[in-house]
């Protein structure tokens, strides 16, 4: 397996109306080789169940407290293995050749 160029982070956080989507237009990306850490820290019940029905082997899902750009940074980047970083909010879309 190619090691990841991008590592991608989303900081998740009760928003079941449009996670599905943001996870999707990732997973869209006509350049296969990134990493996606999402990161989940939802109360509602409904956003984690929808995060997890996505399979891809790219995903990883981590429960956690981010809940901002800090957290994220320091927290999580570390588990980054790619040459990139990029941040994508939870209710950002990316086009297919970003």
């Amino acid at each position: 397996m190619t090691p990841p160029q991008i590592s991608i982070f989303t900081c998740s956080h009760n928003n079941p109306g449009h996670i599905a989507v943001v996870i999707s237009s990732v997973l869209r990306q006509t350049f296969p080789h990134f990493e996606y850490f999402i990161l989940e820290s939802s109360t509602d019940g409904m956003t984690p169940g929808i995060i997890h029905n996505f399979t891809d082997p790219r995903i990883k899902i981590i429960d956690g407290d981010a809940h901002d750009e800090s957290d994220l940074k320091n927290k999580y980047f570390p588990h980054a293995r790619g040459k990139y970083i990029m941040i994508l909010s939870d209710n950002d879309i990316l086009m297919t050749d970003c």
